[in-house]
């Protein structure tokens, strides 16, 4: 949960992004490449357009043309590949070594300060693998944050073919 009420599972690479989102308790899927963004999800256009809108876009892949569109997340996704790196390799100051434990598996030395906990990875190359914002709780009181996996694992992110054109401000 990346803040309270969004959860997103993406893939993040240079130039886009690709995955699922759910915000307001809607999920869609997006496209982020070459500075364009694409939905597709017949629950989201229900949810934020007019009923013969959304009836016409269906579940079909929607080339995203207003800042408004996906709860107005539509912005930030087409900033995630330069953004998300800034904010995870950033400086987090006041942070101490607590020690290694185990995360998903993993063995991570963690990281804690009073705003933030960080996580990276205790064997091989320090990756960071989870940071989470201690002072922004999601619903069941525990911090939001990112948990990162798939360092240099080969993706790539294409534009759907034959989207819609989405609506407009």
């Amino acid at each position: 949960m990346l803040d309270p009420g969004l959860e997103v599972d993406l893939v993040i690479v240079p130039g886009g992004s690709l995955g699922m989102l759910t915000s307001h308790g809607v999920s869609w899927r997006e496209i982020t490449t070459a500075g364009r963004t694409w939905f597709q999800g017949a629950a989201l256009w229900s949810a934020t357009e007019p009923a013969a809108v959304a009836a016409a876009l269906g579940d079909h892949w929607v080339l995203v043309q207003s800042a408004s569109s996906g709860f107005g997340l539509a912005p930030r996704l087409a900033q995630l590949d330069t953004g998300i790196p800034g904010v995870v390799f950033a400086a987090k100051p006041g942070l101490q070594n607590i020690g290694e434990v185990s995360l998903g598996g993993r063995r991570v030395v963690e990281l804690r300060s009073k705003r933030d906990i960080y996580d990276v990875l205790a064997t091989g190359t320090p990756y960071p693998v989870r940071w989470l914002e201690v002072e922004n709780p999601g619903p069941d009181g525990k911090p939001c944050g990112i948990t990162i996996d798939g360092f240099d694992a080969p993706v790539t992110v294409t534009a759907p073919s034959n989207p819609l054109p989405g609506p407009t401000d």
